[in-house]
């Protein structure tokens, strides 16, 4: 039986050395050092759909270790 399709808003991977322009971008700064799967959302998130990403990020990195 195959499962509900999941699908991510983005996923971002920085290139391999980012250059430093010496801006200070804060959290935006530290998500873009690493690979990350971003969800957008107009209102404030339920606790569904929390469960949902971390689903879908669960699913993403099963896939990638295979």
């Amino acid at each position: 039986m195959t499962g509900e399709v999941r699908q991510v808003d983005i996923y971002f991977s920085p290139v391999s050395n980012p250059p430093s322009s010496g801006l200070n971008l804060g959290a935006l700064g530290k998500i873009l050092l690493s690979d990350c799967l971003i969800e957008a959302f107009r209102n404030q998130t339920t606790l569904n759909e929390v469960s949902s990403c971390l689903l879908k990020l669960f699913s993403f990195q099963s896939e990638l270790q295979r």
